[in-house]
This record gives C-alpha cells, sequence and structure tokens, in this order.
C-alpha cells in the first residue's frame, strides 16, 4: 500500500489568519486530501490528522476519499471512528437532524414541481410518527425500519414504499449513489402489498338492515353514497372535490334528468378520473355530508355487525355497481358513471355520451331499487319507498 506521511505532525498556520487549521496530505491511492479541519484547537488536529493515518494503514481508503470528497466533515469521522472504530466505512455526514434537513431539501429542491413537493411533504410527516426532533441522519436507518414495522402493522405497504423512495431521493441528491447511507437506506425492503379480498357490494336488503338502526343523518350519508357511487373522498368533498344536483337535459327524448356532477380540478394519476356526471334515481334521498371521515368510519364499524361483514365507505361505491348491474344497466355505461378513465383502446374509438342514457339509466336503477326496498330510511325524505 505504499507509506503513510510522516508521522511528524506539524500545525499548519491559518488561512490568511483566520478559519481553522488547514489539512493538506496525500495518501497513495487516494491523492491529494486539502479541506479544513474544523478545528482551531491543535490536539485535536493532531488527533484528526493521527486518525487518517490509521484509517490509511488499516486500508480504510473509502472513508479518506470522503474526506477528500468533502462529503464528509473531518471531525464527524472522528467522532465516529472513536465510538465504532477505525475500520468502519464513513461516507456521509450524519450529524445532520433529520427532519429539518428532510424539509430543507424538498423546499430548496427547484427541480421539483409544486405538487410533488407537497407529497414529499406528506410522506416526511407521516415519516415523522417515528422520528424525533433530536434524531439525526446517524439514525436514518433505524427510524426508518422502525417506520416499517408500524406501517406493515397497519396494513399501510404502499405509504411506507413512498416514504422510503422520497428518502432515497434525498440520500442520492445529498450524499451520492455510491455513499453508505445510500445502500442501507436500500437494503430496508419495500412492503409487499398485500392483495385484499374483493368486498362484493352489498344487497338492497343489507342496506336496509345497516340503517334501520342508524342516526338520522348517518343512514342518509350511506343512501347517498349508494345512489350514486361516489368514492369517499368525492362524497366528503375533500382534495379540493365538489359535487351538486343537477338536471341534464336528454338528447334524445329532451327530457331534463337528475345528475349528479362532481367536480375534479384536480383528478390525480392512474385510474382516478375527472369531473364527471353519475346517476341520482332519488334526488330528495340525496344528501351533502353531515360528519367527517373518521367518524363516518367509526359508525360503519358498529352497523357493520349487523349484516356480518367488514364495511367501509368503498363498500357503499362497489354496492352502486352492483345495483347498476342487476338494473341491467350496460357496463359500458357503469364505467363511466363511476369515472373510469382507461377504457381501452375500443373505448376510445366509440366514445360515450352519458348524457344520452341518464334518464333511462336513472329510471332502471330506481325500479329495481323500489322492489327490494319497504321501508322508510330517511324520515327527512320528500319521498316514501314502498314495494313495487
Amino acid at each position: 500500500m505504499g507509506r503513510p506521511p510522516n508521522p511528524r505532525f506539524l500545525i499548519p498556520k491559518l488561512v490568511n489568519g483566520r478559519g481553522t487549521i488547514p489539512i493538506d496530505v496525500s495518501y497513495k491511492g487516494v491523492g491529494r486530501i486539502r479541506v479544513s479541519s474544523g478545528t482551531t484547537d491543535d490536539q485535536t488536529y493532531i488527533e484528526i490528522r493521527q486518525m487518517m493515518d490509521d484509517l490509511y494503514n488499516h486500508g480504510n481508503l473509502t472513508t479518506l476519499k470522503s474526506l477528500q470528497s468533502k462529503s464528509v466533515r473531518p471531525l464527524v469521522v472522528l467522532s465516529q471512528t472513536k465510538r465504532k472504530g477505525i475500520k468502519t466505512s464513513i461516507t456521509s455526514d450524519l450529524d445532520k437532524p433529520i427532519l429539518e434537513t428532510l424539509y430543507k431539501w424538498v423546499d430548496t429542491t427547484s427541480e421539483l414541481k409544486d405538487s410533488t413537493k407537497k407529497s414529499y411533504r406528506g410522506q416526511i410527516k407521516s415519516f415523522a410518527q417515528v422520528v424525533s426532533a433530536s434524531d439525526t441522519m446517524e439514525q436514518l436507518v433505524d427510524r426508518l425500519r422502525a417506520y416499517r414495522k408500524l406501517k406493515q402493522k397497519q396494513n399501510y405497504h404502499e405509504t411506507f414504499n413512498k416514504t422510503k423512495a422520497v428518502l432515497m431521493s434525498f440520500v442520492y441528491e445529498e450524499y451520492g449513489r455510491t455513499s453508505q447511507l445510500y445502500f442501507e437506506v436500500g437494503g430496508v425492503d419495500n412492503l409487499h402489498r398485500i392483495k385484499k379480498n374483493i368486498q362484493y357490494g352489498l344487497e338492497v336488503s343489507d342496506v336496509v338492515t345497516l340503517t334501520q338502526s342508524a342516526p338520522d343523518h348517518i343512514s342518509e350519508m350511506i343512501w347517498s353514497m349508494v345512489y350514486t357511487g361516489m368514492r369517499s373522498y368525492e362524497y366528503l368533498q375533500t382534495e379540493g372535490v365538489s359535487w351538486k344536483s343537477e338536471k341534464v337535459k336528454d338528447p334524445t327524448t329532451k327530457r331534463m334528468t337528475d345528475s349528479i356532477y362532481i367536480d375534479k380540478p384536480n383528478p390525480g394519476h392512474g385510474n382516478k378520473g375527472g369531473s364527471r356526471w353519475t346517476l341520482n334515481p332519488f334526488p330528495d334521498e340525496v344528501t351533502k355530508s353531515s360528519v367527517q371521515y373518521r367518524q363516518f368510519n367509526r359508525y360503519l364499524h358498529d352497523l357493520a355487525k349487523q349484516v356480518g361483514r367488514t364495511i367501509n365507505q368503498t363498500t357503499f361505491r362497489h354496492t352502486f355497481v352492483h345495483w347498476c348491474q342487476l338494473a341491467m344497466i350496460p357496463n359500458e355505461r357503469i364505467s363511466v358513471y363511476q369515472g373510469y378513465k382507461h377504457k381501452g383502446t375500443l373505448g376510445i374509438y366509440m366514445g360515450y355520451k352519458e348524457h344520452a342514457y341518464m334518464d333511462e339509466d336513472n329510471e332502471r336503477l330506481r325500479n329495481y331499487i323500489l322492489k327490494n326496498k319497504s321501508v322508510r330510511v330517511n324520515p327527512n325524505a320528500k319521498v316514501w319507498f314502498t314495494n313495487a
């Protein structure tokens, strides 16, 4: 390997009489290392120089190259080698606070779009559940493993994977692909998404049973969702989404038919679709939400015991599709009402005018429901339901 530099450590003069003691030394296989020691104390400087020679003698050229590239500071390496040993590869400056550094990185990275920054901040906020304000980058991998256990227990596999991807991007930008930290973060396994059992829609009788003992405002919310097939965040009007009841003219019969118009100014990615119309078979029954997401879920958890199966807000969207199929509404039309974006090549060529069929489909869905619903579930409704 060659011989290390002269072991006699002469204390260099400060540059222009200010700053910290400079380091200027060369090692075979590494090259010239010209950096600031970060200290004005002679004894500390000697400890740093001795540490660098020890790194060389033990073959730890990786850490020396990190010092050379200024990706890690001499005082940090000195502290790390005292605690972990001279053979430990140290390639990153790990004394920075995790959360403060992550947020600063997001805010100062000009290449990121505003929407991406907002998403990244959301992932960091979630990660903060297992990170304290005093935690430094040295604990990053340990905190990521703790976060993985938490999200695995909560069954939020995709949330963990997205957060890890954000951390990988951060480490790549700040420390480089060849850094030890990048290698260790990448070594934390992703969570494999567990395919959930398909939840088929409820029967009309199940919804009747579910809502009979429910408070009036919860009953109204449940029926509003099964009538229209809205997603939970659409119905609860979160994420900038709003909806209202409208009358739309049927271009064939020229009659006006009731509809729900869902305005989604930022439809997002994938199959979430954009603004659309959907059916509204009982316009007097559809009401706005009166409670928030979590409170609604607590009611559903208790009510689900009455029908003997797991129920969440997505179940009502599935129920709408189930009823539309039983009402003999073609799948192509249901797809449009649901706001599915991906229709395949044939669907693109065919196109689809939902207004032309809404009056007919509203009547089909209304007639199917009336055949199976014989109780009044909403005391505030203008319409009484009886057997057809």
